[in-house]
């Protein structure tokens, strides 16, 4: 229903598309909105709501907002994202992400699975089973960790926990502590006691 939407495919089937200037290429897709391109053919089953949204070479997609890019055009299935989700607007999920989900705006996930990211200006690249609340947080090659708060940095870390502003994690946490000690120690400092880090 609308006008100016167009089918590319001629094995494209079973596609609804409600509004105009909607480009499609898959099969068992749902377009709710305007100038929303899906460039899918060889998968199916996705869901979008909202406008200017880009999915290529993708399966089992749902999408409610504006900009948002899932996939790269021509990339293939390596580039992609199965079984995910994204709330908001400016976000983008690609490169093989599987069941991950953004809810926000101006955030990335890229060869993700099992990630759960809430806010805004996040970044997470190669993490699994992660989960992050706020903004400005980066995670590289994180495993199994948390993050809530703002300006949070964690890289190659496991079993974590980021909490607060401006907390700075990586996996050789131990080297940092005994620099951060000597540092104290060369200054005067007697002993140094920690209970936490960040």
């Amino acid at each position: 229903f609308g006008e100016n939407n167009n089918t590319f495919e001629l094995e494209s089937k079973y596609n609804f598309i409600f509004g105009k200037n909607n480009d499609i290429s898959s099969n068992f897709s749902y377009i709710f909105g305007n100038d929303n391109d899906l460039n899918s053919s060889s998968y199916k089953q996705h869901l979008v709501f909202g406008e200017n949204n880009k999915l290529y070479d993708s399966s089992s997609v749902f999408i409610y907002g504006d900009n948002n890019r899932i996939g790269v055009l021509s990339g293939g299935a390596s580039q992609s994202a199965n079984k995910s989700r994204i709330f908001g607007s400016d976000n983008i999920i690609s490169n093989n992400t599987t069941n991950s989900t953004i809810v926000g705006s101006n955030n990335t996930i890229q060869n993700g699975t099992d990630n759960l990211l809430f806010g805004s200006n996040n970044t997470l690249i190669g993490g699994n089973n992660n989960l992050y609340f706020g903004s400005d947080i980066s995670m590289n090659n994180a495993k199994f960790s948390l993050a809530i708060g703002k300006d949070i940095s964690m890289n190659g870390c496991e079993y974590s926990v980021g909490l607060g502003y401006k907390a700075e994690l990586s996996e050789n946490i131990r080297s940092e502590l005994k620099g951060f000690a000597k540092k104290k120690f060369d200054n005067g400092f007697d002993y140094m006691i920690s209970g936490h880090y960040h």
